[in-house]
C-alpha cells in the first residue's frame, strides 16, 4: 500500500511539474518583443476614393519593409492618432481589439488584416483622412503610432513605431 501511495505522489508531482513547465514556456513565448529588422515610414498622399462608404481625397500612407532574411507575418496592424489632431476619416475601420485604434489593412484591395511580408520585401497601406493636411503641422514622429502584432522567425511579438 505504501508503494502505491509513493507512486501516486510521484505521478502527481510529475504531472504538476510538466503542467507548470508548459505554462511557463507558453507564457514567456508570447512576451512582446521589439522587432529590429523592420523599417516603417509614413507620408501624407493624395488618394481619391469614391464609392459605397468611401468618399475621401487624402490618406496617411504607410510603408513597411522587412530587412531580415526571414519572412515576417503581420497578424494585425493598428494605427493610433494619439492626440495628434490628424483628421481620420469617420468611416475608417475602428479596431475591435484596441480602443481608439484604426485597423490597417493590406493586400491588393486593402481588405486583409494579415499579410506575409517576404524577406527584404515591403508593403504599403493607409488610413483615410477626412480633410486635407499640412505637412508642417504633422512632422515625422508626431503623426501617431503604429502597432504591429507579428510572427517572425518562429516568435510572436508586438512592434510599436512612432510615425
Amino acid at each position: 500500500m505504501e508503494v502505491i501511495i509513493q507512486i501516486s505522489i510521484g505521478v502527481f508531482a510529475g504531472l504538476l511539474t510538466a503542467a507548470l513547465l508548459r505554462f511557463l514556456v507558453r507564457a514567456f513565448d508570447f512576451v512582446p518583443r521589439k522587432l529590429h529588422d523592420i523599417g516603417i515610414g509614413s507620408s501624407f498622399e493624395p488618394f481619391i476614393a469614391r464609392g459605397p462608404g468611401d468618399n475621401y481625397d487624402d490618406v496617411l500612407w504607410f510603408r513597411i519593409r522587412n530587412h531580415s532574411a526571414a519572412p515576417l507575418f503581420i497578424v494585425r496592424a493598428v494605427y493610433f492618432p494619439r492626440n495628434t489632431g490628424i483628421p481620420v476619416y469617420e468611416n475608417a475601420t475602428k479596431s475591435q481589439k484596441y480602443e481608439n485604434g484604426y485597423e490597417v489593412k493590406f493586400g491588393q484591395q486593402y481588405q486583409d488584416m494579415t499579410f506575409l511580408l517576404m524577406p527584404k520585401g515591403d508593403t504599403q497601406s493607409y488610413i483615410p483622412l477626412s480633410s486635407g493636411f499640412d505637412e508642417t503641422k504633422f512632422p515625422q514622429e508626431q503623426r501617431g503610432e503604429l502597432i504591429i502584432e507579428y510572427v517572425h522567425d518562429g516568435k510572436t511579438g508586438i512592434h510599436k513605431a512612432k510615425l
